[in-house]
């Protein structure tokens, strides 16, 4: 018999993987812990050892995901905190568009609702509300230099937001025209929204 694998970091990495990917397709509802273990060639008491248990599982990919895209995004602002708020906006809407299309799973779990009910802890909501830190920083920091509009930050990181994720997820949706590049509609979408909260 075979022996179940050991309780690492791989293995987490692994179950949550394939969590994300259960619930992305069939619905939170279908993901069962046996056929989940089994999936990843381990024991249902691996996964409680873990994780605690379905629910806790469950917050722990909305952790994940959100540490992921926000480790993204922080690692873009840190080579921009002294440079041009137009550039640092740029890189950030980018870096967004990048990492969504890398991690296509975890995006429409992180934003489809799908998992709303387990963001809830301090973690979880502390863990979401970190992935639009970066952006608000760059915001800020472009208000204090002079180089962006006097508006309410909220309003102006939240503008940007919405184009630079609206745009991600009809990409990932495949609903532009037939045959659309979308690096050019980015760029100029980009450019667009940053240029008109320049002052």
């Amino acid at each position: 018999m075979a022996r179940p694998k050991t309780h690492d970091d791989d293995l987490r990495r692994q179950l949550l993987e394939r969590t994300a990917a259960t619930v992305h397709a069939y619905g939170v509802d279908t993901l069962s812990m046996r056929q989940l273990a089994a999936d990843a060639g381990t024991s249902t008491s691996a996964v409680y050892t873990l994780f605690g248990g379905k629910e806790q599982l469950l917050e722990a990919v909305v952790v994940a995901s959100f540490s992921s895209f926000t480790a993204a995004q922080n690692a873009v602002a840190a080579g921009f905190m002294d440079g041009p708020a137009a550039g640092e906006l740029a890189a950030l809407g980018r870096e967004y568009r990048r990492w969504a299309l890398a991690n296509p799973v975890l995006f429409s779990l992180m934003f489809s609702g799908a998992l709303n009910a387990y963001v809830r802890s301090p973690e979880t909501l502390a863990c979401a509300a970190d992935g639009l830190a970066p952006l608000m920083d760059a915001v800020r920091r472009g208000q204090a230099s002079g180089a962006l509009r006097g508006e309410p930050a909220e309003l102006i990181a939240t503008s940007l937001w919405g184009i630079v994720h609206g745009l991600a997820s009809l990409e990932l949706a495949g609903m532009g025209p037939d045959g659309t590049d979308w690096n050019p509609v980015y760029e100029a979408a980009l450019a667009a929204s940053i240029r008109g909260w320049r002052t």
